[in-house]
């Protein structure tokens, strides 16, 4: 599973439900890892290249109610664009 944020470039952390093991890449391994491995966890550091790409819209409305409009974003490790109308 991935977690985007602003243009996707939050780490992402995809689990296994076949062997329980939540993979955490490296950035986010080394905030969080120990703790989660702390509460019984089976966690483990990954380099990004394992990890899915992700491309994401965001749609803005507009305070006063009028037409909104899109923003978008790739993740800027993978090839990929990210399009909406």
């Amino acid at each position: 599973m991935r977690r985007g944020g602003p243009s996707g470039q939050n780490s992402t952390y995809p689990t296994s439900p076949l062997t329980n093991v939540l993979s955490l890449e490296t950035p986010l391994y080394d905030l969080v890892g120990a703790k989660l491995k702390a509460m019984g966890h089976t966690v483990n550091s990954v380099n990004g290249e394992v990890m899915g790409g992700v491309q994401t819209l965001m749609y803005v409305p507009q305070p006063d109610g009028g037409l909104g409009y899109y923003r978008s974003g790739s993740d800027f490790r993978k090839d990929g664009e990210a399009v909406g109308w």
